[in-house]
């Protein structure tokens, strides 16, 4: 028969070191649980979830966000992530961090839920708006419940500036000067950028933009390019020189320059 083999001692520093460990690990955990919000996000995988699983967020009677399938994201090194959702939802005030999980359980949240610092950072980053190299979304594929209202949400001053070069650059490719024209188009085809820049603040920018374009067209028969614009400018530079020079008085006996 075989001699058991002896355990090996556990130091005491190894034996600290492991109940420091299962401390800080209680600790975070307990932080974790005392954490209150308003907002908390999580993630829902559709093959694991219930197939009612958008109704029961609904049902929640709690504002939410639900984010187009990413199904197009990849890790670091290339793979394809697991298409996966995120949702988002809004509590009338701060709620616990188990309250919060409870309730995205039960419409299939699998990823513990987390803390949102920025509501309009994280609703940005269902769409990856400000994430250009990462896969872009629709924002029209963003699902609203309970009074939510997404567009709102992450609006930003510098969204109105990107709208209105775009509207811009539009009506310049395809020569419209109709404010008309333009409204139309954006209500059915533009609705959640241009239509809005345009009933918010944006009509007054467009309006003097669509008459100058016009009166462009009528007097030069073309839009005026950048490069007819630069050769202008040198032109009146250059003039402005050849003045400046003719009005120099030079002393013919000692070539200075005399004081006007």
């Amino acid at each position: 028969m075989m001699p058991k083999k002896k355990k090996s001692p556990v130091s005491e520093a190894e034996q600290g070191n492991s109940q420091t460990s299962n401390t800080n690990n209680s600790i975070e955990e307990r932080k974790k649980q005392d954490a209150k919000s308003r907002e908390w996000w999580c993630v829902v995988y559709p093959e694991s979830a219930p197939d009612n699983w958008r109704e029961l967020v609904q049902e929640t009677f709690l504002e939410a966000f639900i984010s187009p399938l990413h199904d197009k994201d990849v890790l670091p090194d290339g793979t394809p992530k697991k298409a996966h959702y995120h949702v988002v939802l809004a509590w009338p005030g701060p709620t616990t961090y188990s309250n919060a999980k409870t309730v995205m359980q039960s419409f299939g949240g699998v990823i513990q839920p987390k803390v949102i610092g920025s509501l309009r950072g994280v609703c940005r980053y269902l769409c990856h708006l400000d994430n250009p190299d990462k896969a872009q979304y629709k924002i029209e594929d963003v699902v609203c419940f309970n009074g939510a209202n997404y567009v709102d949400v992450i609006n930003i001053q510098s969204d109105k500036y990107i709208a209105i070069e775009e509207m811009q650059v539009f009506c310049e490719k395809y020569k419209i000067t109709s404010f008309n024209v333009l409204n139309r188009y954006a209500r059915e085809h533009r609705h959640s950028d241009w239509y809005r820049c345009l009933c918010d603040n944006g009509a007054y920018v467009m309006r003097e933009f669509l008459k100058s374009l016009n009166w462009e067209l009528e007097n030069f028969g073309h839009i005026v390019s950048i490069d007819e614009i630069h050769q202008l400018i040198a032109e009146v530079d250059a003039k402005e020189l050849a003045d400046s020079i003719q009005k120099i008085d030079v002393d013919p006996s000692t070539g200075e320059i005399i004081d006007l």
